[in-house]
């Protein structure tokens, strides 16, 4: 297949300059003074119409070669850059947890409001507590504007924090705060919705700790994100931010 690939090639070349030898085309039939008839290092001059006929025909013959070789047309070029994706992933969706007192609450139960979420747990050390200090902060800040905002803080550690444990944990930041709780099916649901990463990290004598991301979720009315905020803002610079989106 090679073999006649190339006699292919050779063909239609040669077939470019009729009732002449393609080194009469390329040197007039005249070897170049102080060469021998071999021409090694002789440059031929083509005028470029006719430059550009043979280029347009080898092409052609590179094609066809291509095709009697692998079966396919060899890929289209094009100048044109291949078209870049538009949008972000979505993040948000669906939750369904439960209040202390073995409430359902979903991503619908709170109409008309806007959500700042927060995942974290209950034994965190650092960057759950400054998480939800900033957002107590932050709706202080606001003052009557908060009354149009929902906090809510979702644990990632269903087996320790239990609705109940959630609930008296959430009070020593703000009365505003509501803290859900949920099945592991359930958390892990809600987690993979928002873009959330958490992973058990055990620290041995049957004690662990959880690695998790830290964003504040700003969710508008019709239940998408519209901000993730990272959780280490001073609450002032939070509340701007909120003024700025929900006004």
């Amino acid at each position: 297949m090679l073999h006649f690939s190339v006699q292919l090639i050779i063909a239609v070349v040669v077939s470019s300059f009729p009732g002449h030898s393609l080194k009469e085309k390329l040197h007039g039939g005249q070897d170049e003074p102080g060469r021998g008839a071999g021409g090694q290092g002789m440059m031929a001059i083509i005028p470029l119409p006719r430059l550009s006929v043979m280029v347009h025909k080898l092409r052609a013959a590179v094609l066809a070669g291509t095709i009697a070789l692998t079966g396919a047309p060899e890929p289209a070029l094009s100048a044109d850059p291949p078209p870049q994706p538009t949008g972000i992933p979505r993040i948000g969706g669906h939750f369904s947890l439960m209040t202390a007192d073995g409430t359902e609450v979903t991503d619908r139960s709170f109409a008309g409001k806007w959500l700042l979420l927060y995942f974290g747990y209950t034994f965190c050390p650092d960057a759950c507590p400054t998480a939800l200090n900033m957002i107590a902060e932050a709706l202080d800040e606001l003052g009557p504007l908060a009354e149009r905002i929902q906090p809510i803080f979702i644990t990632v550690d269903p087996e320790r924090d239990t609705p109940s444990v959630m609930a008296q944990y959430v009070k020593a930041f703000d009365p505003r705060l509501i803290g859900l709780a949920g099945t592991a099916a359930q958390i892990a649901a809600a987690a993979k919705n928002f873009h959330v990463f958490y992973r058990v990290r055990q620290l041995g004598n049957q004690e662990y700790a959880i690695d998790h991301s830290s964003y504040i979720y700003l969710v508008n009315p019709d239940g998408q994100v519209v901000e993730r905020i990272t959780s280490n803002m001073p609450g002032h610079s939070v509340a701007a931010e909120l003024k700025r989106l929900i006004q």
